[in-house]
């Protein structure tokens, strides 16, 4: 999740307007020290799509990362010596401003050192959830996040996918078993 595409699993629901949300990211596999994984708020589900995001890594501490523009070149300030577990807030105002939170209890919040709200328009139905990335094409990756909650008009079903992530086609199998 970075430069001008983004690679990564998406569990999401829609959002009208403005949101939040929130979960504590219990652990994260080391497969690259700027692996993933936390909370985002993005415009559509294309790889290159505007977005915010907070999120905890190995080895890099927790980050807040986004993109202003379609298809332009991430923003990422991150704070190091925070591990997982740990807690992620992102909200969105009405007015389009993100703010990136992050906390050791779930209660006493502080903005990710480095951060500063930031305004990325998003228009109509828009997409908040929990994302994952390996940072490494070659590893899968796998989290563990808990106590999610959202806020705002949100869709009724949680849905997910891959975001950019080029899969195989499986070819149809036909099994014929006789006597």
């Amino acid at each position: 999740i970075s430069a001008s595409a983004d690679e990564f699993h998406f569990a999401y629901r829609t959002l009208t307007g403005p949101g939040t949300i929130v979960a504590r990211v219990n652990s994260i596999t080391d497969t690259d020290s700027f692996a993933k994984a936390g909370v985002m708020i993005r415009e559509t589900l294309d790889a290159g799509s505007k977005h915010a995001f907070v999120c905890v890594t190995p080895g890099q501490g927790v980050a807040s990362e986004g993109r202003t523009d379609t298809d332009s070149t991430s923003f990422s300030t991150n704070q190091t010596g925070i591990t997982a577990p740990h807690w992620v807030k992102l909200e969105r105002d009405v007015a389009g401003n993100f703010t990136a939170s992050h906390s050791a209890n779930g209660s006493s919040w502080e903005p990710v050192s480095g951060s500063i709200p930031t305004n990325i328009p998003m228009d109509g139905t828009i997409y908040i959830g929990l994302a994952l990335t390996s940072n490494d094409v070659t590893s899968t990756c796998e989290a563990k996040l808990s106590n999610a909650t959202v806020t705002g008009t949100t869709g009724p079903q949680w849905s997910h996918q891959d975001v950019g992530i080029l899969a195989n086609v499986a070819q149809p199998l036909y099994v014929a078993l006789s006597n």
